[in-house]
């Protein structure tokens, strides 16, 4: 693995020359910095140290790309090139041409040797970032390409605009998100009156409702260890992924709330919801099985997204569907698997791999 680890290094960063400092896009929606500010040429970032010089052109793709959620984030990406260091390397392609700049978020899987999106296992919703055309895209994905490594990520959500370039690879049907939009607070409530009384039921148990941020660390890392402690396959067993929630939440707090149900002694439930501008996106549940007769988990679900309707909010439950999230939700997202594997011409770095 170290040899494999070297040789990723020993690639040039720079495969362009810069041309010029100054361009302009067709994209008006983009900030300042894509319109006038446009390095022509392909940068290659493999650790946390070296993404910092793409922040100001990372952030700016993902303000000016279309759907882009908050794991196509700088903050967020850069977070898990740091935590998961040792599993996989930062590979991210920054291209620029007159007519655009793309950024492929990738990393190199060490143990597997294979090219997958940062994020490790912890990000449900994979993408590049694009402004302008598509040529910029292409030029990118040339340089993924000359590693000569099978390439794979999931999930790409339907509504991605790239999702034409991604079906150029290949692409399967995952599963999908349920998720609750146009509804008011009140319409939702009066379809789930079943989940009402679950909620009033356990009040008058003694339970309260609560609201968090972020910044609420010792929960946070107390929700998590409990989740942990659920089923075998559950992701967050893996203490290295409980690090990464809490060192994202120490750098955004306000990228997270907490819903919670709580006795005097006891955390009943919990749901950790990430704010990604305007959708609530429900990305951990925990519930203390001690309760499991009173369906708290259901009951914290149904008033969460009672109370983030109030708010004018689109309501996310993300991957899987699950029957509790399928009972509340309006629709669902369809969900896909990109994968692809490396043609059989060798790339020029193919005696890379060898050493």
């Amino acid at each position: 693995m170290g040899r494999f680890r070297a040789a990723l290094h020993r690639l040039p960063r720079s495969v362009l020359r810069v041309v010029s400092a100054r361009t302009s896009l067709r994209n008006n929606g983009a900030s300042n910095f894509l319109e006038s500010r446009v390095p022509l040429r392909v940068e290659i970032a493999r650790s946390a140290n070296e993404l910092d010089r793409l922040r100001p052109a990372w952030e700016a793709l993902w303000k000016a790309s279309e759907g882009a959620t908050i794991f196509q984030s700088f903050a967020w990406n850069r977070a898990a090139a740091c935590v998961f260091k040792d599993r996989e390397q930062p590979y991210v392609i920054y291209a620029a041409d007159p007519g655009g700049m793309a950024l492929i978020p990738c990393s190199v899987n060490l143990k597997e040797r294979e090219i997958e999106l940062l994020g490790e296992k912890l990000f449900d919703y994979g993408d590049l970032l694009n402004a302008g055309d598509r040529r910029s895209v292409d030029i990118a994905w040339d340089e993924i390409e000359r590693l000569h490594l099978p390439f794979s990520f999931e999930a790409l959500r339907e509504d991605s605009k790239n999702r034409d370039f991604w079906a150029e690879l290949s692409i399967e049907t995952f599963c999908s998100a349920p998720f609750v939009q146009g509804l008011t607070s009140e319409e939702f409530e009066s379809r789930h009156i079943r989940s009402a009384r679950l909620l009033r039921k356990l009040q008058r148990r003694g339970v309260q409702l609560r609201q968090h941020n972020g910044s609420n660390l010792p929960l946070l890392q107390d929700v998590y260890y409990r989740k942990s402690q659920q089923q075998n396959d559950n992701l967050f067993r893996d203490p290295l992924r409980r690090t990464f929630i809490l060192a994202v939440a120490r750098l955004r707090p306000r990228d997270f709330e907490i819903y919670t149900l709580e006795t005097a002694a006891t955390l009943v439930a919990a749901i950790v919801i990430l704010r990604d501008g305007p959708v609530q996106r429900f990305y951990t549940t925990y519930y203390d099985s001690a309760w499991a007769a009173m369906s708290p988990g259901s009951a914290l679900l149904f008033e969460a997204t009672r109370l983030s309707l109030k708010r004018g909010l689109i309501c996310d439950y993300m991957t899987g569907e699950q029957a509790y999230k399928m009972r509340l939700a309006t629709g669902t997202a369809p969900l896909y698997r990109v994968h692809s594997r490396p043609s059989t011409q060798e790339s020029p770095e193919i005696g890379l791999w060898a050493a």
